[in-house]
């Protein structure tokens, strides 16, 4: 049985860290750690602290002393957020020479367990009594297809393809483009959509035959096929397909059937493989953009922090981030450094290029953010990971001023300026004070009167094609309100313009 720093090398990497190493005990199971601990672990557990739990290295001590009356060897190991780790409970594990481990933030225990289990699983199972690995999905699809006399490709639900047996008499050359190309090729993809198969098996666990097909001028000709639908309840994960005229009946579907339990096992392992290397990868995204030190391969400085905005995907920033990433892979960013934080939704973009991830692919029809229904905007370029953090507040800041197209510091510094400016101003007098209250009684426009006057001083005749009436009419409003504002505003004064102008932006 593998030892819980032996586990640790059996997962991804970075997913978990020994922060101390303990007595070599060999794992015998998983255990949550809860109230009752001292009854319900046992001799061999790698312990799960999966809450934040105060007391825990109180409950360590006494299950240490349950051990040692008991006689029975004591955990093999804890597992706690990285967060959790305090000086008491290093020293504590210390202590017990217990091993401690670390998990990332921002992985789901279920994944972690699944994995941990998977590994203890594996160091079980007698050498060559199962499948393993990813390569013996190929001894898999050989053995079915001796079962049931016909070649056999075995398919994620994206119909790409996972493994096949070796067996190339009696097929079509749908299976050699499909085998050579990894994936079905897209007009027989098109075909099996149009007559409802892969509806068929997202919706039902049934086996059954598909007939063939010559196809459009052009494409490749397709012998029926027999299909097993892979499932893990009503997920539906993948499915065998094997190039025969008949369906398989009887023992050999019973037998096919119990290939599909263990095809699904291995596509649930790779699922949650995928699924821990995306939120590894969010996780080291969110530490880079905190300014914090990451593995994560960011590109060659310089970069900018790129605050996304739009298309809607639902009102949580995960499930915009989600979109965000999806959209990135589909304009050729294989492994986008987009994250969220908080309720903001970034990427981290390198300056130097056109390539996917650059600012400047990002800018261009070709990245995600060409749409009309998106909007980006772009911190100031930075060379250290530690100047990040300001890079990212700016690309936010400017994303609430300018929610539309694509947009730098560079470009709005002005209205940074004048916004922060107008932010600061709380707790002073308010000379528009009149004004405001005008407007709101009368119906009055004499706020945005002032704002177009001050914006076009000394050009009464701009100002009065902007508000649509006479030059006269603008002498008579500035008139109007010199007397509303008092005497204590001197509009001929451009230091008081310029603060009525700031007052004006709240």
């Amino acid at each position: 049985m593998p030892t819980a720093a032996e586990l640790v090398h059996a997962v991804p990497p970075q997913l978990l860290r020994v922060v101390h190493a303990g007595t070599e005990r060999a794992v015998a199971g998983l255990e949550f750690v809860d109230a009752d601990l001292e009854a319900t672990a046992h001799p061999g557990d790698l312990l799960l602290a999966t809450s934040p739990l105060p007391d825990l290295t109180e409950r360590l001590e006494r299950l240490a002393r349950v051990d040692e009356h008991g006689g029975a060897p004591p955990a093999a190991g804890l597992v706690v957020r990285r967060g959790a780790v305090t000086p008491e409970l290093r020293a504590c594990c210390a202590r017990l020479s217990l091993t401690l481990i670390t998990l990332a933030d921002g992985v789901s225990w279920s994944l972690v367990l699944g994995l941990l289990q998977a590994a203890i699983n594996e160091a079980r199972r007698p050498e060559g009594s199962g499948v393993g690995s990813l390569d013996e999905l190929f001894a898999l699809a050989e053995h079915i297809e001796e079962m049931i006399d016909a070649p056999v490709t075995i398919e994620d639900a994206h119909s790409r393809v996972l493994a096949y047996s070796s067996r190339q008499a009696d097929t079509d050359p749908a299976r050699v483009s499909t085998i050579i190309g990894r994936r079905v090729p897209r007009e027989v993809r098109e075909h099996f959509r149009a007559h409802g198969v892969f509806r068929r098996l997202a919706t039902s666990d049934e086996p059954f035959l598909v007939a063939g097909f010559a196809g459009r001028p052009g494409t490749s000709w397709v012998r029926p096929r027999f299909v097993v639908p892979v499932r893990a309840g009503d997920t539906w994960l993948g499915s065998i397909w094997a190039v025969r005229e008949t369906a398989v009946t009887g023992e050999q579907l019973a037998g096919l059937r119990g290939a599909a339990d263990v095809v699904a096992l291995h596509l649930l392992r790779l699922r949650a493989r995928a699924e821990l290397g995306r939120q590894l990868s969010v996780e080291q995204v969110r530490a880079a953009l905190r300014g914090e030190a990451s593995d994560l391969d960011l590109g060659p400085a310089p970069w900018r922090v790129v605050a996304l905005g739009g298309p809607a995907a639902g009102p949580t920033a995960e499930a915009r981030r989600d979109l965000w990433i999806t959209l990135a892979r589909r304009h050729g960013w294989a492994a986008p450094l987009i994250a969220d934080l908080g309720d903001d939704v970034l990427a981290l973009a390198t300056v130097g290029g056109e390539g996917p991830g650059s600012w400047p692919w990002w800018q261009s029809p070709a990245g995600p953010g060409g749409g009309t229904t998106s909007y980006l905007s772009a911190g100031p370029v930075v060379d250290t990971v530690g100047a990040l953090p300001g890079s990212r507040r700016l690309a936010v800041e400017q994303l609430a001023l300018h929610p539309a197209g694509t947009s730098t510091t560079e470009q709005l510094w002005p209205a940074l300026t004048l916004h922060r400016a107008a932010a600061s101003l709380e707790g002073l007098p308010d000379p528009l004070t009149p004004l405001r209250t005008q407007d709101a009684a009368h119906g009055t426009a004499w706020l945005s009167t002032l704002r177009v006057l001050l914006a076009h001083w000394a050009e009464p005749r701009r100002s009065a094609a902007l508000l649509g009436v006479h030059t006269n009419t603008v002498r008579y409003r500035l008139t109007q309100l010199r007397a509303l504002l008092g005497e204590h505003v001197d509009l001929d004064d451009p230091e008081v313009r310029l603060a009525l102008s700031l007052r004006c932006r709240e």
